[in-house]
């Protein structure tokens, strides 16, 4: 187990790691005290061997999708998938010797605002209301709302939510923290296409970008997400393996679609 000690080191296996190679993972039990949480971690390196960036991510250890089937890209660490355990994901740039990383989910400057599904109490983090509505997708909840007010007996409310819009207040609105279950994809539609034939490409899942925030690339049965598009598909163009257009013609947080597209 760690330490308390600021005298003990954890080294790195590889002296030159690649991208996200050196990692630590530390579990902490708060099993007898259910309404403490790990809001923060504080990080000691030693500044002349430190990493110019830290991704600290968090997991209660079971499928963050238990309700629901699909995949979720990791955006802030620019994976295709997610570690189907995680709930959030932060990134710090690192400065000096020491630095704290903020572990709170959601925004306190914008909060979405819509249909109110179910409302829990007691629960003790905006990470676990998160992970609330998370599992309970298949009812409809696609946001989230978690109020604490630091009264005499800590009053802490998790409000679920249906579609919504958002609302930016320019900073911080007190006791208040929002968010949304994120992007998750859950097929595609044909899943079969004859030969030189228009077809239309449907992209199904929740929570998806708008037009401008969606691309999509063919690769060949049983390559990754990284290779090249073949030749044989016209209607999607690649300039290379990461950037490719066009954006989809229609677009919803269900459904987007590239039509023109053909397979020879």
């Amino acid at each position: 187990g760690l330490v308390a000690s600021n005298q003990t080191e954890w080294w790195s296996y590889c002296h030159k790691c690649e991208v996200e190679a050196a990692k630590i993972s530390m579990v902490v039990d708060l099993a007898e005290q259910p309404i403490c949480v790990v809001g923060s971690v504080r990080v000691y390196q030693d500044p002349e061997n430190s990493p110019q960036t830290v991704f600290v991510a968090r997991s209660s250890g079971r499928s963050a999708l238990m309700a629901v089937e699909g995949v979720r890209p990791d955006v802030v660490r620019q994976h295709t998938i997610m570690d189907p355990t995680i709930t959030e994901v932060w990134r710090h740039s690192t400065a000096g010797s020491s630095f704290c990383v903020d572990l709170t989910c959601g925004s306190s400057s914008e909060l979405p605002y819509g249909g109110l599904l179910r409302s829990f109490t007691g629960v003790p983090s905006a990470c676990h209301c998160k992970q609330l509505c998370m599992d309970n997708i298949i009812e409809g909840c696609r946001t989230w709302r978690w109020y604490v007010e630091p009264d005499e007996h800590t009053h802490m409310i998790c409000f679920l939510q249906t579609q919504s819009y958002s609302v930016s207040y320019g900073g911080s609105r007190a006791g208040w923290v929002g968010g949304d279950v994120g992007v998750i994809v859950q097929g595609f539609e044909p899943q079969t296409a004859d030969p030189s034939q228009e077809f239309a490409l449907s992209v199904l899942g929740i929570g998806l970008p708008n037009l401008s925030g969606q691309r999509v690339k063919l690769v060949t049965a049983g390559s990754g997400c990284a290779s090249t598009q073949p030749p044989q598909v016209t209607g999607i163009g690649c300039v290379d393996a990461a950037i490719c257009g066009p954006g989809p013609a229609d677009a919803s947080q269900e459904r987007a679609t590239w039509r023109g597209v053909t397979l020879t």
